[in-house]
């Protein structure tokens, strides 16, 4: 009988549609030659994982045990198999290097079990594919699901990881972007008006007058580079025998990095070691100045970006664009839900843009207060998102077979002087919502 899967003396394993095309002693004999091919691929993988880890002499002892059993028991794969598996952890117990623990071998343990339980069979199932033991040992490999009761099962590891919660919007993707310079003895210098001191005084001249003089005066200012960091200490364990985790917990306390950065971005008090954030610095909306022309029946938040946006450009002789407006979830939910007299939703295609501002709902900004701006006059100094992953020992993991990982960012939030008034914050909607409230 003509094997057609093998060819030049060399197993070539059959597709699905190929074997169901075999006839009843034709699959018997590939069912056969199969595990066989099987056992020698496991047997090669094995052995190649493994020279260079013990001795040569207990490798080569290894090689002469298993072609001794190989001739011995030719016909009976399963008790080849089992001697197998007995002289490999043999092997592996008493090589002094620490190679093929039981751990480690278990990737193969599986694979044989797997060939010596489907010794006969009539369909091919890939039932098991990319076996991963720690990281340490992988094996791929299509068995014979075969006249048997059932199958070996092994647990279902679904791949990924519960993640911890992160919002959607950052400050640090928002804002651009300078880098940190070095020798910066750990401040951003940067010149900037003096207000206080600047005097506008161009005038219209009459013939033979003389000219009006201007003051401008300017003053180099610094702010403080700050920094935020975590670590988490973990066990010599938990490093070597669960990798998947040490990266998780990587991601973990960069992610813890990333929120209390852009917190702070938002409304660090800027206190050393606290980045000063941006609604910090901001102006606030006067309410007891409000003019009538700023006042309308039933106004909502809509119109309040409206009022704030004709301030900041009025005050400036149109040197801004405001182009955003950052409130809480909450307080966007009442412009989504907002209904007329009527009952319909008086905004059914969303919250619209007012102008070129774009109303943006984030967590970081605390629910019944917001602030709008130009974006193009904040300057972020550092990179907030290109966090530094270390590893190394911190007080106490040496003695207690430890490791810490730790993540870090240094950056600082620019917003000068002299572009405040780019900006107007709301320390009270509701307040204010009753100031533009037309009487």
């Amino acid at each position: 009988m003509d094997k057609i899967w093998i060819k030049n003396n060399e197993f070539k394993q059959l597709t699905d549609d190929e074997v169901k095309k075999l006839k009843a002693d034709e699959l018997s004999l590939y069912v056969k030659d199969l595990n066989e091919h099987r056992v020698k691929q496991a047997q090669k993988e094995i052995e190649e994982k493994i020279k260079d880890s013990i001795s040569k002499e207990d490798f080569e002892k290894l090689k002469a045990s298993i072609d001794e059993l190989n001739q011995k028991n030719a016909d009976n794969l399963e008790i080849r198999i089992k001697e197998f598996e007995r002289l490999a952890k043999e092997i592996a117990e008493k090589s002094k290097k620490q190679f093929a623990d039981t751990e480690k071998l278990s990737g193969f343990e599986l694979s044989l079990k797997m060939a010596k339980d489907n010794i006969s069979g009539k369909e091919i199932s890939s039932v098991l594919k990319d076996y991963k033991k720690g990281d340490k040992f992988s094996f791929s490999v299509k068995f014979i699901s075969g006249d048997v009761t059932g199958n070996p099962s092994t647990p279902q590891l679904v791949p990924g990881i519960g993640q911890i919660p992160m919002p959607k919007f950052v400050l640090s993707n928002f804002f651009p972007i300078s880098p940190i310079q070095p020798n910066n003895e750990g401040v951003a210098s940067y010149d900037d008006w003096d207000e206080a001191t600047t005097v506008a005084a161009a005038a219209a001249i009459a013939e033979g007058a003389v000219f009006p003089e201007s003051t401008a005066k300017f003053t180099r200012k610094s702010i403080t580079i700050e920094k935020v960091g975590d670590s988490i200490s973990m066990s010599i364990e938990t490093i070597r025998d669960y990798g998947r985790f040490v990266a998780e917990l990587a991601r973990f306390i960069s992610r813890n990095v990333l929120k209390v950065v852009n917190q702070a971005l938002w409304n660090g008090t800027g206190v050393t070691p606290n980045i000063a954030g941006l609604y910090t610095n901001a102006p606030a909306l006067d309410t007891l100045t409000v003019t009538a022309k700023e006042k309308t029946s039933t106004p909502d938040i809509i119109d309040l970006v409206k009022v704030l946006n004709k301030r900041i450009l009025n005050g400036a002789d149109d040197k801004y664009m405001p182009n955003f407006a950052f409130v809480n979830h909450d307080d966007y939910l009442t412009l989504q839900l907002a209904k007329d007299t009527t009952g319909n939703l008086i905004y059914p295609n969303g919250v619209p843009m007012v102008g070129a501002i774009e109303i943006i709902p984030t967590s970081f900004v605390a629910t019944n207060t917001m602030l709008v701006g130009d974006k193009n006059f904040v300057e972020l100094i550092g990179d907030p998102n290109a966090i530094e992953i270390e590893a190394g020992y911190r007080t106490g993991d040496w003695e207690n077979d430890k490791e810490s990982i730790k993540a870090r960012v240094r950056t600082a939030l620019l917003l000068r002087d002299a572009d405040k008034s780019g900006f107007l914050k709301v320390t009270d909607i509701s307040a204010a919502l009753v100031a533009i409230t037309a009487v």
